[in-house]
């Protein structure tokens, strides 16, 4: 009877792994791969995207090698980023988290929402927005260290483009903006000052 039990449980459990799809193996990169599950996810992450700005989803075959190309240049940039030692913080995920939420009108939890409701957990749009930001760290640090500029560069490029070929009229998107003012200021001088902050 056990000899028998043992043929029968192992019958079901070959079946039942029969019936799971496998997550085949896509691309190897260094010690890692990318399964098909991870494309699928990433699929899903753009497809979300594109419907969000409103633009046209392609076709999930012309999505697929796009995006496969995209996942292998991603895990080799975070390969050199984890070298560097760079890394995100859950106190700079959060930050960034909540500036996409107010971009778009949303609180925090009303962005959770709208992010399952597209089908995709908000689980994996933290992921995926955290290894955005560590490329975006990566490729920061390596421009600033590779680019440098002169101040002879600087005046040889005004001298070619001159302000009065810059575009009008100019707009500026201002986050921060700090007017100082003594500590002895007039009420005047601090009336003026808030007239200008204000403009």
């Amino acid at each position: 009877r056990a000899l028998v039990a043992s043929v029968v449980w192992i019958a079901l459990s070959a079946s039942a792994v029969a019936e799971q799809s496998l997550n085949r193996v896509m691309a190897v990169v260094n010690e890692g791969v990318i399964t098909e599950a991870d494309l699928n996810r990433e699929v899903s992450l753009t497809e979300m995207e594109l419907r969000s700005a409103g633009r046209i989803v392609p076709p999930r075959d012309v999505l697929l090698p796009r995006l496969l190309e995209e996942l292998i240049v991603d895990a080799l940039l975070l390969g050199v980023a984890a070298r560097l030692s760079i890394v995100v913080s859950n106190q700079e995920l959060a930050y960034a988290l909540m500036t996409i939420a107010q971009q778009n009108g949303l609180s925090l939890t009303q962005l959770r929402a709208a992010i399952t409701d597209t089908g995709v957990a908000f689980e994996d749009y933290e992921s995926d927005l955290r290894k955005q930001l560590i490329i975006r760290q990566l490729i920061n640090r390596e421009i600033r260290r590779q680019i440098t500029v002169s101040a002879q560069e600087v005046d040889e490029y005004l001298a070619q483009n001159p302000i009065a070929d810059a575009p009008t009229p100019l707009e500026l998107e201002l986050a921060h903006i700090l007017l100082n003012s003594s500590s002895d200021a007039s009420e005047t001088e601090i009336v003026e000052v808030h007239s200008r902050a204000e403009d």
